[in-house]
């Protein structure tokens, strides 16, 4: 594992030279290095993020999750009552602060969560089956793509529509679900941890389905490798053969020297009016000296381009 890894980082950091910004992302994101080992372990200090969830975006995607489970009636009612939604917000005054998650081992389909409460500790396993052979092709494809791997790479939540028409999201009644603790509290503290982190591990629902992003990112990377030196093939063959061809070609267009441009307002003639005072006067203040800044730049690059005369 450790000899494939090091190949696709190298692959890896080939295809940085041509798009640094994904390329570097797909290098040092912590969600794809768990979804090309399979496998992840986090500690406490790495799921302290799971106590303070909170935010629009994460309360849908919770939402999404526990729907999309088929999570039994009365635990799924539990889940998404507001109070327990609220739990861990930034300013949850109400929040029972013995309740964190301690551990987590992901391996293959099976995930494992230590927590605790206010009760005591607890753990959780959940083993989720497989995806079938005939949906890996299209859960490949799709998770090939740009966008796809783009959003992964910065933990993002994966898109809803495609979880749902690929089937990634597993049935709870398919799923076998062994808590240490089967009192009602403890269940649904692990179960909400576990909704969690669906949501901010966008790897963990990929792994437990038995799939792996080493061959998808490869496969992304070499095609997008080809295709740029299919590119600069290309481009080689348009230019003339012999260098009297080549300056033969018609000459470059000329374009005037920085001096020569007529001094603008430039970027100051398309800000926005200021509006971060209540007193009119104070905002125009601001905009008047930011007009004179724009409009004074260039005049200071055309002095210091000026050819000097000695």
């Amino acid at each position: 594992m450790t000899g494939r890894l090091d190949a696709l980082d190298s692959l890896l950091a080939q295809f940085e030279l041509y798009e640094p910004e994904l390329g570097r992302a797909l290098r040092t994101s912590p969600h794809i290095l768990m979804l090309s080992l399979g496998e992840s372990h986090l500690s406490a200090w790495e799921t302290s993020s799971l106590s303070y969830f909170s935010g629009p975006s994460n309360t849908a995607a919770f939402n999404f999750f526990v729907q999309a489970l088929h999570i039994p009636d009365p635990l799924r009612a539990a889940l998404l009552k507001p109070d327990t939604l609220a739990r861990g917000g930034y300013y949850s005054w109400g929040w029972d602060y013995s309740e964190r998650l301690e551990k987590v081992h992901l391996f293959g389909s099976t995930l494992e969560l230590a927590y605790s409460n206010r009760k005591g500790r607890s753990r959780l396993l959940v083993t989720a089956p497989l995806l079938p052979e005939a949906q890996r092709a299209a859960v490949l494809e799709w998770l090939t793509r740009r966008e796809t791997l783009h959003a992964l790479a910065l933990g993002k939540p994966l898109d809803r529509a495609a979880l749902t028409d690929l089937g990634l999201v597993p049935d709870w009644e398919a799923c076998q679900i062994r808590p240490t603790s089967k009192t009602k509290e403890a269940l649904e503290t692990g179960v909400m941890f576990l909704v969690r982190l669906l949501v901010l591990y966008p790897a963990f629902p990929l792994i437990l389905r038995g799939l792996g992003g080493e061959a998808a990112i490869r496969q992304f990377v070499e095609n997008e490798l080809a295709q740029r030196e299919q590119d600069v093939q290309s481009a080689m063959a348009s230019l003339p053969a012999l260098p009297a061809e080549f300056w033969a070609e018609a000459a470059l267009p000329e374009l005037p020297l920085p001096h020569q441009v007529a001094p603008e307002m430039g970027l100051g003639a398309h800000l926005p009016p200021p509006n971060f005072w209540p007193r009119p006067e104070e905002n125009k203040l601001l905009a008047d000296a930011l007009t004179r800044i724009y409009k004074n730049v260039p005049r200071k690059l055309s002095k210091l381009t000026e050819p000097r005369r000695y």
